[in-house]
């Protein structure tokens, strides 16, 4: 068995907050048992560790079979100690030569005092007691440096410059009367002397406790724990931590100084020891500053993914878990997982003898850990030992178990376990199942629940946790059981739903041709019942026949327990026309009434996910339990009578028949003759071009469109040629896999290979491969006319790996992008929770909104974002029908509404008037609303849930299903767009120069006439635009321009403009004529030099437009309406343009929104594309997660994006911001400016192993004395 981790005897929960500051020598020296002065670490004749070195007894023990010299205990109880070394001359602490240089800026370096005025200095110390920021600091750093003469001692101060882990000093000084400037390096020596020369009431303008505290002059020797040495018994040796060997080379390096310095050696040898000293003492604490090889220094064993705060303290290893592959099995329930009967030999629950289980808990010690199922562990109550059950007399063991003992049992059926699956993106890839058993070696799990955990069986492993405590498993229960997660948060629909088979199956019973004897029919339902069910058969005679719709009338019949409250009207995926109703084609309007399945076909839109309009979220919103019961039976049922109809897919049904083959040629024949003729019209130059595009582009687009055409024509002729029976069409009707393309390549043809968007590009000179010469042929591009049943040819399968490699490039790296920009989100949004005010807030206390969402509506249960009013009336009036709508007392159970839902109300039921007015119910207007207030208090969302976290996953996790490409503008194709991860990444960063910046500009007429003035007036003209020529006159007395300009109204344009941008005072116009006189003896410039540089410099002077604007395109929207889309930014100066409607004036930038409309603006502007990008990727989000990364951003009223200077400004903790980037930075700040972490956040918590405020532990008691 596993050796069980040592607990440490006292734990502290309840921290008021950790405090950073800076040891000083006489703290050092304190804590401190020996010096070391020794670099020997063993000693030579009894290969014991060396006294006074880097091993010494003293600093704990260094191998398990020793103990501690100074506190006499072992390896585990000791946690060693700190000693010292001494150091002949100080250096400087790597960590903070950018404070050192800092405070050497502010203070004089021959009297210490601070290079400020006393009304200075007055007036920043009331400014920093005011407001403690080191934004104050940093003004009093930019004035002293300013300042040449100390107000105290007069003395000459000059520059003070960093380079490396040295600081220098320029200054001037007086040789025989002359100002000479001299440079000179301030050691660490130096700066601590005029360190000491500080006054102590200065330090707070410095904002450092003590700056003496920044030089070392003592290294605190780090515990022989922390640096183990492990010992080599074949070599009779040990392998010594990168510490010890660094902290062995600082003493010898130290030796050679002293040695240096009392043999009275030359400075430059003592400086070259003293610069060796410095490195070393760097290397001990940041390895990257030294050339060696890299060692482990103290930041790099705390930075990092491996590091101690994302490595051990963020994230740990854990007991009481296992790993193996899962297999898929449809028999067990989805809130069940299959273990196996090993694992759950070793994975024990410890539990409590009762006088209720004494007797099964003795029967469990008896069977011992071998035989299952048995225990592992006993714990007396009374002595507090553990004794292991492997050995020893069991049965005498299980004779004397008392009342409180505690026994470590193995897992049994109906236990509480974590399942997941990484990577884990949001919170359903963790959820807590009920045990089942198995003796068999892989975890099981219902195919329902694999979507989210994004599982397959080709070979993934997943995890298993199990919770020891019971308050812990009845909260995993409560909260993370597959029963409380079947929605997801990100747009409330249902993630668990039947899949694939069990679709095909359900598509398969619902046909209007399946009829089952009595016999069949009971073995049916005795798959997923007892078989006990009323169900009168559908025809009687000549021969009693069931439907497979009552099979599954009474599949939810039986699932859920009020099924009369099961109420459908909808299409499916297959139906056209909705108003054929009953009548529709292929059965494709499905009804059921009060749990009565009278017709319809089930597909995906019915019984999958993403559809709110589906039987199974009706089902879940009767309850969750019956919505578990109906997709247990289904997996039952389905499974089954998959393997009884049979059903799979074979090389006949990908043959294509003879009409195929013909119906194949013409459409290809069709588009390569339409291809030849466009390639024909570019050469002879007929082709009429796209605007904003090139002719080869042009041509490039069209192809495009033809030969993508051809695919789609294939495949709908074998939708409609296929047999109805043909397994491949069957699977893409019900909508359990596959597309009408996926058919259509399999059978008549592959298609035209993309590459970044578009046809394959030519590799080398005018080729795609060394076959196809200067040719446009569909061949030659990437068409590939043969199908996967006929095989393709040699370059079709060359151009078919070519667009399958993309896929895999684009993967790659999406996943690493995304990965790192979900980690962000989180990190800036995990402590944001709905508080008990209602408001949503940080743990800081700062609001972020006042109303989560606006509406105050979980995502996870709201349908599209809303109450659905069409489900509440569907219901209303399935009561008239049975006379069961109770009218009574319903006055008192209306509230008042706020005028928007009172106007949706009554415009929704004027609608349905012809309906309400047929069962002549006049009060049901007030019952349509007391039923609506019932169903808004349903969805309310609860006190103390985590948004910001929801928010950070719901935004994350879709971000893996996008792709890295540029897209066209919403239908104009001349213009790209970028969407996908890297505009996500652009708005959540808030990055200022976005790579594809878009105005969408609006006149105000709309008409193209306006919209074309507009583009006019917006097109960027430099000089050489608007001239016919230049010519240069140069004379003895003068240089001279003579622009000759085009058109006689630019003439007083060019001049205005030319005369502002170049200072200009020469310019005469004359009729179309510029003139140019540029001599100027002011200039220091060679006047003939100077002339050229202005006549270049004229010809690309901007004269009219906006130079911001590199081309615009009038695009046509909403019928004969047109806006204009501009590539470029200049919002504000696009305003000032005459008849431009500023109120509907748009860019994608948001920075630029910021800066011109404001902060409310810049919010609505980053809800805005985020949406956008997202619906172009068919994701669907719950604006309420948008608008809430939107608000954080924009909290303190400017943008912040969420990387680690935004997230630098939103946090003040120091332990959270150390967890997330500059780990090191954020620790030696807060040491050297003494702050105090409140550990009020969600990191903080998790590093100190405290409770984090929210949900559960958002609640606090307040006990009655």
């Amino acid at each position: 068995m596993k050796e069980k981790v040592k607990q440490c005897p006292t734990l502290v929960t309840n921290f008021d907050g950790i405090s950073f500051g800076l040891f000083s020598d006489e703290e050092i020296l304190k804590m401190s048992v020996v010096e070391i002065k020794i670099k020997d670490l063993y000693d030579a004749e009894n290969n014991i560790p060396a006294k006074s070195g880097p091993l010494d007894g003293k600093l704990g023990a260094s191998l398990i079979s020793n103990e501690c010299e100074e506190c006499k205990k072992s390896v585990s109880e000791c946690n060693g100690h700190f000693g010292h070394i001494k150091l002949e001359l100080p250096v400087f602490h790597v960590g903070f030569i950018k404070q050192i240089y800092n405070i050497m800026q502010m203070v004089c370096k021959s009297c210490g005092e601070m290079l400020l005025s006393e009304d200075r200095k007055f007036y920043y110390k009331k400014k920093i007691r005011e407001v403690n920021d080191l934004e104050i600091v940093k003004k009093i750093i930019l004035e002293s440096k300013t300042c040449n003469i100390c107000y105290s001692c007069n003395s000459y101060n000059g520059t003070v410059r960093k380079t490396g882990l040295k600081i220098n000093y320029e200054k001037k000084i007086d040789v025989d009367g002359e100002e000479v400037n001299v440079k000179e390096n301030l050691n660490p020596m130096t700066v601590y002397n005029i360190f000491k020369l500080i006054k102590e009431e200065d330090f707070e303008l410095l904002a450092v406790k003590d700056p003496k505290n920044l030089i070392i002059k003592n290294i605190i020797v780090p515990p022989s724990v922390i640096r183990p040495s492990v010992s080599m018994e074949a070599e009779n040796g040990s392998n010594e931590d990168d510490l010890t060997v660094k902290l062995s080379k600082i003493v010898h390096c130290n030796e050679l100084l002293k040695n240096s310095i009392s043999k009275g050696n030359g400075f430059s040898i003592i400086q070259d020891d003293w610069d060796f000293l410095q490195i070393q003492c760097g290397m001990l604490i940041n390895s990257d500053v030294g050339k060696d090889k890299p060692i482990r220094g103290l930041i790099q064993r705390l930075k990092g993914k491996h590091g101690r705060f994302r490595g051990n303290l963020s994230g740990k290893r854990v007991d009481f878990s296992g790993r193996t592959v899962i297999s898929p099995d449809p028999n067990i329930s989805i809130e069940e997982v299959g273990i196996p009967q090993h694992m759950a030999k070793i994975l024990t629950i410890e539990e409590k003898v009762t006088d209720f289980n004494k007797k099964k808990m003795q029967e469990l010690i008896e069977n011992g850990p071998n035989k299952y199922p048995g225990a592992n562990y006993i714990t007396s109550k009374q002595t507090k030992v553990k004794r292991f059950l492997m050995f020893g007399d069991r049965k005498t063991e299980a004779k004397n178990i008392k009342i409180g003992d505690k026994v470590e049992r193995h897992l049994i059926d109906g236990d509480v376990v974590l399942f997941n699956r990484q990577p884990s993106l949001h919170r359903q890839s963790i959820m807590a199942h009920k045990t089942k058993i198995f003796n068999q070696r892989t975890l099981k799990l219902n195919i329902c629940v694999c979507a989210p955990y994004n599982a397959d069986f080709d070979g993934d492993e997943m995890n298993v946790h199990v919770p020891q405590r019971v308050e812990a498993r009845a909260e995993a229960l409560t909260l993370m059981g597959v029963k409380e997660n079947l929605t997801t948060a990100k747009n409330g629909e249902i993630l668990i739903t039947p899949s694939q088979d069990f679709i095909t199956a359900l598509y398969l019973i619902s046909s209007k041709d399946v009829f089952f004897d009595k016999v069949k029919v009971g073995n049916v339902l005795s798959w997923f019942l007892d078989g006990k069910v009323d169900i009168k058969p559908t025809i009687t005679h000549p021969v009693e026949l069931y439907t497979g719709k009552q099979i599954l009338e009474a599949l939810i019949k039986n699932s859920v327990s009020d099924f009369k409250t099961i109420n459908l009207e909808t299409k499916n995926k297959n139906l056209k026309k909705i108003e054929d109703g009953i009548l529709a084609e292929e059965d494709g309007f499905v009804v059921i009434r009060e749990g009565k399945y009278l017709f319809g076909r089930l597909d995906k839109s019915i019984v999958g996910g993403g559809y709110n309009s589906s039987l199974l979220y009706r089902i879940f919103k009767s309850s969750p339990k019956n919505c578990v019961n109906f997709m247990d039976n289904a997996s039952k049922l389905c499974s089954r009578i998959m393997a009884e109809l049979g059903f799979s897919i074979g090389l006949d049904d990908v043959i294509p028949t003879p009409s195929l083959v013909h119906g194949k040629s013409k459409i290809i024949d069709k588009g390569r003759s339409e291809c030849k003729a466009e390639i024909k019209k570019y050469f002879d130059g007929n082709l009429e071009h796209i605007p904003g595009l090139t002719l080869e582009k042009t041509l490039e687009k069209i192809l495009s469109h033809n030969l993508s055409q051809i695919r789609d024509d294939c495949g709908t002729l074998c939708i409609n040629e296929l047999s109805h029976k043909n397994s491949p069409l069957i699977m893409h009707r019900c909508g359990s896999k596959g597309s009408k393309i996926n058919i259509s390549q399999m059978v008549m043809c592959v298609g035209q290979q993309v590459i970044s968007g578009g046809r394959i590009p030519n590799g080398f000179e005018t080729r795609t491969l060394p076959h196809f010469s200067d040719s446009f042929a569909p061949e030659a591009k990437g068409f590939v006319g043969s199908s996967f049943f006929n095989g393709l040819t040699a370059t079709e399968f060359l151009f078919h790996a070519v667009s399958g490699r993309e896929g895999l490039v684009d993967t790659a790296v999406k996943t690493a992008e995304t990965g790192y920009m979900q980690r962000r989100l989180m990190k800036a949004l995990e402590d944001v929770v709905v508080t008990y005010d209602g408001k949503v807030r940080n743990l800081f206390n700062e609001i972020i909104q006042y109303k989560y969402g606006d509406d105050d509506f979980d995502p996870n249960k709201v349908e599209d974002g809303s109450i659905n009013k069409e489900r509440i009336f569907l219901d209303l009036i399935s009561s008239v029908y049975t006379n069961n709508l109770k009218t009574t007392n319903i006055s008192k159970k209306i509230p008042d509404f706020n005028e928007i839902e009172e106007a949706e109300i009554k415009k929704f039921l004027e609608n349905k008037q012809p309906k309400i007015q047929k069962y002549e119910l006049d009060d049901f207007e007030n019952i349509f609303k007391a039923r609506y207030q019932e169903e808004k208090n349903k969805i309310l969302i609860n006190f103390g849930t985590p948004v910001g976290v929801l928010a950070g996953q719901s935004i994350g996790e879709p971000g893996t299903q996008m792709t890295l490409k540029t897209f066209h503008f919403a239908g104009v194709s001349s213009m790209n767009i970028t969407l996908g991860v890297p505009r996500l990444k652009e708005i959540i960063n808030s990055t200022k120069n976005i790579s594809t910046p878009i105005l969408t500009i609006y006149s105000e007429q709309e008409n193209v006439e306006s919209a074309r003035a507009i583009v006019e007036n917006v097109k960027n003209y430099k000089t050489k635009d608007l001239i016919k020529s230049m010519k240069e006159v140069i004379n003895k007395y003068e240089l001279i321009l003579e622009l000759e300009v085009i058109d006689i109204k630019n003439v007083e344009i060019i001049k205005r403009q030319l005369k502002k941008e170049f200072k200009l005072e020469n310019i005469l116009v004359n009729n179309c004529k510029v003139i140019i006189n540029s001599t100027d003896s002011k200039k220091k410039k060679e006047p003939y030099f100077q002339f050229k540089d202005l006549k270049r410099s004229i010809l690309e002077c901007d004269i009219k437009g906006i130079k911001e604007i590199c081309r615009s395109v009038i695009n046509k929207y909403q019928g004969s309406n047109y806006n204009i889309l501009m590539e470029g930014s200049g919002l504000l100066k696009i305003f000032k343009i005459n008849h431009i409607d500023q109120r509907k004036c748009v860019t994608n930038n948001i920075i630029e929104i910021y800066e011109v409309l404001g902060i409310e603006a810049a919010r609505n502007s980053i809800i805005n594309e985020i949406e956008y990008t997202m619906s172009n990727h068919g994701m669907k989000i719950d604006r309420k997660h948008i608008m809430l990364l939107a608000d954080s951003m924009c909290a303190r009223g400017e943008v912040l994006g969420i990387t680690r200077f935004g997230i630098n400004k939103m946090k003040i903790s120091t332990l959270m911001m150390a967890s997330f980037e500059q780990t090191a930075d954020h620790l030696f700040d807060a040491a050297v400016y003494n702050r105090k972490d409140g550990i009020k956040g969600v990191s903080e918590n998790i590093i100190v192993g405290s409770n984090i405020p929210i949900g559960t532990g958002m609640v606090e008691l307040i006990y009655k004395e």
